[in-house]
């Protein structure tokens, strides 16, 4: 196991297969109901404080596990303290399907801890993305503005999208088209 603090506020965790077998844990498969997964979470939350004190008065973690195709796994925990963490939805539009799949595919590998939350809609021809980012938001619509154009924020921009544009992938876009194209 080996536990990094990759910046304030967030520690990776990384789990060869073996050590993810010993825990029982398949990443497909990971509920936050099921009892092992829970003394999993219980077990890291554990080891990063004797590794860390990033996350000794977090609060609120948002725990992301990811894995690998050798059956490793890598667990992100971020905390997400208080008010901050509601932050508005950025939305970029894309000129086409390939554009909004190689951001997602580049916003998983640079930027997946930070990520709270991807929808992908489509409208007139376009395709509109939908990011929450739990930290560094710059970094996430810098990185975004490489592939497509800011098309506004807020809740009010993507209660627009939800009613006017067809759903593609709602709430984990990035995780799904990672999942399919990578």
């Amino acid at each position: 196991m080996q536990i990094d603090t990759l910046e304030p506020g967030c520690v990776r965790i990384r789990l060869t297969a073996e050590e993810a077998n010993a825990y029982h844990l398949r990443a497909d498969r990971m509920e936050e109901s099921d009892p092992a997964v829970r003394r999993f979470l219980r077990e890291m939350l554990r080891e990063a404080a004797l590794h860390t004190d990033v996350l000794s008065h977090a609060g609120q973690l948002l725990a992301q596990a990811y894995t690998g195709r050798d059956g490793s796994i890598t667990l992100y925990l971020t905390a997400l303290g208080g008010a901050d963490t509601a932050r508005e939805p950025m939305i970029f539009r894309f000129s086409g399907a390939d554009e909004a799949v190689s951001a997602l595919l580049g916003l998983f590998s640079c930027h997946c801890r930070r990520i709270l939350s991807t929808s992908l809609f489509r409208m007139r021809g376009r395709f509109y993305a939908a990011v929450r980012a739990v930290s560094d938001e710059n970094a996430v619509a810098g990185f975004l503005s490489e592939f497509g154009e800011p098309a506004g924020r807020g809740a009010l921009r993507l209660a627009f999208l939800q009613e006017h544009a067809e759903p593609v992938i709602l709430d984990n876009a990035m995780d799904v088209v990672t999942y399919y194209f990578s």
